[in-house]
C-alpha cells in the first residue's frame, strides 16, 4: 500500500559507493546534482518515479565512464538494476515530531523504513556496525564516519571485490524543509560534499584512512556544530 505513495525527500540524505574511481566520480557528481535539484523543488514524486530518475542518472553516466570496458560496465549498470536507492522521508511517530527516516527502494518499489540499510556484497558485515553503532540523533560527522567505518567492515570481510581502494561519501542537504527544523549547528547549505579517501595495503586490505583535501573554491563547506552558519553572499 506505500509503493506509490507519494512522499518528501528528507531534511539530508547519505549516498555511498565504491569501485573505480572515475566511474564513482561521475555517478556522484551527477548524483549529487539531481538529489540537490530534487530536494529545491519541494515537489513530490512516487517512489518508483524517484528511483527511474535516479538510475536514469547513473545509468547515463556509467556510459560516459572513459576508463570501463563493456564487459565491466555490463556488471556496473546490472548492480545499478539490481541494487537499492536510499531515499529519505519525513514521518510523524505517533504523536511526537516529525523525523527523518529511510526507505529503501528496489526497482522503483519501497522496501521498508529503517534507521540504515545497506546492499551488496558483505552487507552483514556493513549492518553488523550499523547496528552496533548508529544511535538517534548522530551529528552529521558522526554519520559520516559510520558510513565509513561500515563499508570498511565490508571491505576487510571480502578483499576481492575492492576495485578503486577507496570510498567516497556524499552528504546532501537542503537548510529549510518544510517544517522540519536541525539543530543551528547541524543546518547544511544548499549542498555540502564530505570526501575520503582509504588506502589498500596489499596484504591487509583497507586499514588506513585519510582525509583527502579538496582545493576549497571547488569544495562546498560541511557546517558542523563548532561551525557559523555563513551568510548568503558566502554560500
Amino acid at each position: 500500500d506505500q509503493i506509490n505513495k507519494k512522499v518528501y525527500l528528507a531534511q539530508y540524505c547519505a549516498l555511498a559507493a565504491c569501485g573505480a574511481r572515475d566511474f564513482s566520480k561521475f555517478v556522484h557528481r551527477e548524483l549529487l546534482k539531481k538529489v540537490t535539484e530534487l530536494l529545491k523543488s519541494k515537489k513530490k514524486y512516487t517512489a518508483q518515479g524517484l528511483a527511474i530518475l535516479l538510475k536514469e542518472t547513473i545509468k547515463s553516466e556509467a556510459d560516459r565512464a572513459e576508463n570501463l570496458g563493456e564487459g565491466e560496465k555490463e556488471a556496473v549498470l546490472d548492480m545499478i538494476n539490481k541494487s537499492g536507492l536510499i531515499l529519505g522521508t519525513v514521518e510523524k511517530i505517533g504523536d511526537g515530531p516529525k523525523v527523518p527516516k529511510l526507505r529503501a527502494l528496489y526497482q522503483g518499489r519501497i522496501l521498508k523504513a529503517e534507521n540504515y540499510c545497506a546492499f551488496g556484497v558483505q552487507e552483514r558485515a556493513a549492518r553488523d556496525v550499523l547496528k552496533a553503532e548508529h544511535s538517534e540523533n548522530m551529528s552529521i560527522k558522526s554519520g559520516v564516519d559510520l558510513v565509513v567505518k561500515s563499508i570498511k567492515a565490508a571491505f576487510e570481510a571480502d578483499q576481492q571485490f575492492i576495485l578503486g581502494g577507496y570510498i567516497e561519501v556524499l552528504v546532501l542537504g537542503h537548510r529549510n524543509f518544510g517544517d522540519l527544523l536541525l539543530p543551528r549547528g547541524e543546518q547544511l547549505l544548499d549542498r555540502a560534499i564530505t570526501l575520503f579517501r582509504l588506502e589498500k595495503l596489499p596484504e591487509c586490505g583497507v586499514q588506513v584512512t585519510q582525509r583527502e583535501e579538496v582545493p576549497k573554491k571547488k569544495r562546498r563547506k560541511l557546517i558542523l556544530p563548532s561551525a557559523d552558519i555563513p551568510s548568503e553572499d558566502e554560500s
